[in-house]
């Protein structure tokens, strides 16, 4: 934290580290659940992708996003067609591709998303196959 005065009568600001991006695969199991990515200590996540490349049916499989253990969401990729597809900022993720007929499904967090302890994205596997995520997530620690 450094001391710097603002108009706004705030006397110290919290810095950021640099971005830092992260990615990887994660294979689900049929019918599991699992930690797609985690990230721990103060932040913020400045975006990212989750992609499914699958000849399954994942509609009704789903993503939770959890904040310091807590979930802040959690839909099914059939729900994120239906209801957010499109929508910029409106909730903390947004399905960009869904694509039933090559069995692709890309899905965006919205940057901005704030944590103390932890960011944790896990992937809800309801098909009767392995489905593996492919994620790519930007973020800045707080110093």
């Amino acid at each position: 934290m450094s001391d710097f005065p603002d108009d706004f009568g705030m006397q110290t600001f919290s810095s950021l580290g640099k971005g830092v991006t992260v990615t990887g695969q994660v294979t689900v199991n049929a019918g599991l659940t699992d930690t797609v990515v985690l990230i721990e200590g103060k932040g913020s996540i400045y975006g990212g992708s989750l992609v499914i490349d699958t000849s399954a049916e994942t509609g009704s499989s789903a993503y939770n996003v959890l904040v310091d253990g807590d979930s802040i969401f959690n839909e099914t990729l059939s729900n994120l067609l239906l209801y957010r597809v499109g929508v910029a900022y409106e909730d903390v993720m947004k399905l960009q591709v869904y694509d039933k007929l090559r069995g692709l499904f890309v899905a965006t967090l919205q940057r901005g998303i704030t944590y103390i302890t932890s960011f944790k994205v896990e992937f809800v596997n309801a098909v009767a196959s392995a489905v593996a995520v492919t994620y790519r997530i930007t973020y800045a620690s707080v110093e």
